[in-house]
């Protein structure tokens, strides 16, 4: 948005001044290039995705700049530097940015009007050199995204995946399963006392007992599967190609495991596991709750078990 305003207010007095010159191809350009920045601002604004906006702006930025150097040589080469600018900040990918600005490039410099060859050997040094620090930018802009987005999505204490990436997974569970791509299994776990755990022997030691226990069930986990810590002791299981019979057999295998191998200064550690199938109209909100329904039943039952709720006949 911010870059389009600007966009806006730069590009604006040139296209009035060109239709007051009756420079009707320059004004024609910059017209439409105002009409494509405006349509992208208003798309934007209106909750678009971010992705194909960039490519529609950037595109048509792109040419626009290619066209112009054409046109208006003298002038003209100023707006290429602006369109790589343009590329290196809204593409999504570096390489496609790189590649869009060097291919402008080109044809600004193959195609462009005759000038001296000290003038276009300066204008060709700066635009390739523009490019690279343009690279360099949009490089270091993406990893720092990525990083962003895996803090965002990643439990600090045990590095799983948070309750916002586990929103994210089970909102495409739902999408798959009523489209009749894949059946799914969810479980919630919750350890038994852990509470008195870090009461008595502190958080240190209740933080060492969830990262062994994250260990002990990724490890037993299939590649399919996903595991998602949503916050204190309680975790997530999402399994796909889990009917009813093969997720109680399988949650009543990790219980065990958990009950033989998980243990806090020599003391065994348990966990209570309630799980559900998706059935036809689920929520995610109506999923999980089941989950944790058939999960507090088996706290009541005495802990270290297994509830799985059973689906109506009519699912």
């Amino acid at each position: 948005m911010t870059l389009g305003l600007v966009g806006m207010l730069a590009i604006t007095p040139f296209a009035i001044w060109r239709w007051v010159r009756q420079e009707y191809v320059l004004a024609l350009l910059d017209t439409g290039l105002l009409a494509v920045i405006a349509t992208a601002m208003i798309w934007g604004w209106r909750g678009g995705p971010i992705r194909y906006i960039a490519y529609f702006a950037t595109l048509p930025v792109s040419a626009f700049a290619a066209v112009i150097s054409l046109v208006s040589p003298e002038s003209g080469y100023y707006w290429v530097f602006i369109a790589i600018l343009t590329n290196a900040m809204l593409l999504p990918r570096v390489g496609v940015a790189t590649m869009l600005s060097l291919a402008v490039v080109g044809v600004a410099l193959l195609l462009g009007g005759t000038n001296t060859a000290f003038h276009m050997t300066t204008v060709a040094v700066t635009l390739v050199m523009t490019v690279l620090f343009s690279w360099v930018f949009a490089s270091r802009a993406e990893s720092q995204r990525r990083q962003l987005e895996s803090l965002a999505m990643s439990d600090p204490l045990t590095g799983l995946d948070n309750r916002r990436a586990f929103e994210q997974a089970i909102a495409q569970a739902l999408h798959e399963a009523k489209d009749g791509q894949q059946i799914f299994g969810l479980a919630l776990l919750d350890l038994d006392g852990f509470k008195e755990i870090n009461d008595t022997h502190g958080h240190e030691a209740g933080d060492a007992v969830l990262r062994q226990l994250s260990r002990l069930i990724s490890d037993y986990l299939r590649a399919s599967d996903r595991l998602f810590r949503i916050g204190g002791e309680e975790f997530v299981l999402l399994l796909p190609g889990a009917d009813i019979n093969g997720m109680r057999a399988r949650m009543e295998n990790l219980r065990g495991r958990i009950e033989s191998n998980l243990q806090c200064r020599g003391e065994p550690v348990t966990a209570s596991i309630g799980a559900s199938g998706w059935q036809p109209g689920d929520t995610a909100t109506s999923w999980l709750m089941r989950a944790d329904a058939a999960m507090y039943r088996a706290k009541h039952k005495g802990r270290n078990r297994v509830i799985v709720h059973e689906l109506s006949a009519a699912a």
